[in-house]
């Protein structure tokens, strides 16, 4: 067994998971800001 092998292999596991927690964390952020522009242009 190689040791740096399953070293990468955990590093990109990482980066999955951040690439996907940040995909999810934006598009929870980008839902709240259209919901809170659309809500501040009906009032207007």
């Amino acid at each position: 067994m190689d040791t740096g092998m399953s070293g990468s292999a955990i590093l990109m596991m990482l980066v999955g998971v951040m690439i996907i927690w940040g995909g999810l964390f934006i598009s929870i952020f980008y839902a709240t800001i259209l919901s809170k522009f659309k809500k501040k242009f009906k009032i207007e």
